[in-house]
């Protein structure tokens, strides 16, 4: 019993010794695990220079990569619409979102849902692009103080807010004062109210349109009265035509007479000459 109990403390020990041994990895291991390890490195750093230099390209590399932090920072650092290409892990990571949105206000559009509502990211789109509101959630859009900036930042935002805000006349002026041309994104009425379309500076163009109206009505008037003018000089000319022929004929007519009586003159002269005559000779 003692040598069996020997027996088997011996197989244990050769057991665990046999155990240990198989769980050290061979100098060949260690050394392609390390291999890859400074490729995957070496991947990774090309990766970031490739990005660093063009952010879109982040589409185009390795799918792991794009799930990197360093690589896809570096990537919206550069272009912040390569946010589209990271990760869904990394759309939904503020300081991505962020980085990507102070380099390229739309690039909101391809952060998570979540952070379409995060007060910071979506107060700094707006205040670079205020049309960045079109990608705020629809509780940022019915926010007076994330409109404010938007519309503040362009007047066009107006469109993006929610309705109540279309119909605030305080967010439509200032919206309008901004530019002009929001006021049609206007609610309630809003784009026929007199302050809003005085700030919007239609009242001045309603009043040239009146006396565009009223200078045209005149033009038209005035025109009336010189074909007035005009038909009756035609009737005028007429009757002077008529009155030049009546006085050409009667110049005719006298002519003729004249010529007549000079005829008759002649013959009388010529009888004269003959009595004339006949009384030398008797």
């Amino acid at each position: 019993m003692e040598g069996q109990g020997k027996l088997d403390h011996a197989s244990y020990e050769d057991e665990q010794y046999l155990g240990d041994f198989d769980l050290q990895p061979s100098a060949a291991a260690l050394m392609q695990q390390e291999a890859v390890k400074v490729s995957e490195e070496y991947l990774r750093q090309q990766a970031i220079e490739r990005v660093g230099q063009k952010g879109t390209d982040l589409e185009l590399i390795d799918k792991e990569l794009k799930d990197d932090k360093d690589v896809v920072l570096t990537a919206v650092r550069n272009n912040g619409l390569a946010l589209q290409f990271a990760s869904e892990t990394l759309k939904a990571d503020k300081e991505v979102v962020l980085t990507a949105v102070m380099n390229y206000a739309i690039a909101l559009e391809y952060a998570s849902n979540a952070l379409k509502s995060d007060m910071e990211i979506a107060g700094t789109a707006v205040k670079d692009n205020g049309l960045a509101l079109l990608y705020c959630s629809d509780t940022l859009k019915a926010n007076i103080e994330i409109v404010t900036i938007a519309i503040t930042t362009n007047g066009s935002a107006l469109e993006y807010a929610s309705e109540d805000i279309r119909r605030d006349k305080k967010m439509v002026l200032l919206a309008v004062e901004n530019n002009p041309q929001s006021l049609k994104f206007a609610m309630g009425g809003l784009n026929e109210d007199k302050d809003c379309r005085d700030a919007a500076g239609l009242a001045g163009n309603e009043h040239n349109e009146h006396k565009n109206e009223a200078t045209s009505a005149a033009w038209d008037g005035l025109n009336e009265d010189n074909e007035s003018h005009d038909t009756a000089g035609f009737e005028d000319n007429k009757l002077n035509e008529h009155k030049k022929e009546a006085t050409s004929a009667a110049w005719d007519g006298l002519n003729e007479g004249n010529e007549s009586h000079d005829t008759a003159g002649f013959i009388d002269n010529e009888l004269n000459e003959h009595k004339k005559e006949a009384t030398t000779a008797a």
